[in-house]
């Protein structure tokens, strides 16, 4: 049996932190500290959002952070500290975003860590027993699970929280499949893979190891484009991708001159 991977903790906050938010990361830090956990730490900067959404300046993770964070959330236990609402671009080319293309941090990263936004001392209080409930149960399946879906790149029409329930996962499959067959938002099909490839380590989600190299072959009925956290690519149609659950995107086999990355 493989040795049990180390919990971490991820604090996420605005590069430029007022003194108040500073002191807050702080304390978290000295809490977590003192819990042995291992502590990564990802900024985010201000980018402009669109003038329909009304916001103004919104903080988000630039898509290298965001694609790093996410393949951290499958290597072990995983507590995210969000100080003050923070986006992922679903498109990670966009240099402004609006409602549409945002994705909200604790949506990113749901189902496959815990999360808390830390605004005040008693969310520091709570963050540390709040980890240690979330990780005393394993809250996943196998690779059938629909929490083990990178949910930037299957697209639906909301986000799903309410997969934590056992009725939020069978409303999830009536509209979308079940099992090793699924079809998204976009029309695409995404089948279980029964040839296991790609990936040199088996990734963990919410405490359950899935198989290594565990993946979908995403097949494209109509040409479109395919987002993960930092990257983009052009797919023809009749053509498909092993997407991981990790958020990792590989050309099919027999299609890699077919499908072109677009982006970086």
């Amino acid at each position: 049996m493989p040795a049990a991977k180390p919990p971490k903790a991820v604090l996420v906050y605005p590069r430029s932190a007022p003194i108040n938010v500073g002191r807050l990361v702080e304390e978290l830090r000295l809490a977590i500290e003192e819990l042995g956990l291992t502590i990564a730490v990802f900024t985010t900067n201000g980018i402009p959002a669109d003038r329909d959404w009304k916001r103004g300046t919104v903080q988000a993770l630039s898509p290298a952070h965001a694609e790093e964070l996410y393949r951290l959330l499958h290597h072990g236990p995983v507590a995210v500290a969000g100080f003050g609402r923070s986006y992922v671009r679903r498109d990670p080319r966009r240099t402004a975003l609006n409602a549409a293309s945002a994705i909200d941090l604790r949506d990113f990263v749901a189902h496959k860590a815990f999360v808390q936004l830390i605004g005040a001392r008693p969310d520091i209080a709570r963050f540390g027993p709040g980890f240690s409930d979330w990780r005393g149960e394993t809250r996943c399946t196998g690779i059938s699970d629909p929490r083990v879906l990178p949910f930037q790149t299957f697209t639906t029409a909301r986000p799903w929280p309410e997969l934590s329930s056992e009725a939020g996962r069978s409303s999830f499959n009536s509209a979308y499949g079940a099992g090793a067959r699924r079809t998204d938002d976009g029309k695409r099909k995404w089948n279980v893979a029964t040839a296991m490839h790609g990936h040199a380590a088996p990734s963990t989600v919410a405490r359950r190891e899935l198989p290594q190299g565990a993946h979908w072959d995403v097949q494209f009925q109509k040409a479109s484009l395919l987002y993960a956290a930092n990257e983009v690519w052009q797919v023809p149609r009749r053509t498909y991708m092993n997407v991981y659950p990790d958020g990792g995107l590989r050309g099919g086999s027999r299609d890699v001159p077919s499908a072109r990355r677009l982006w970086p």
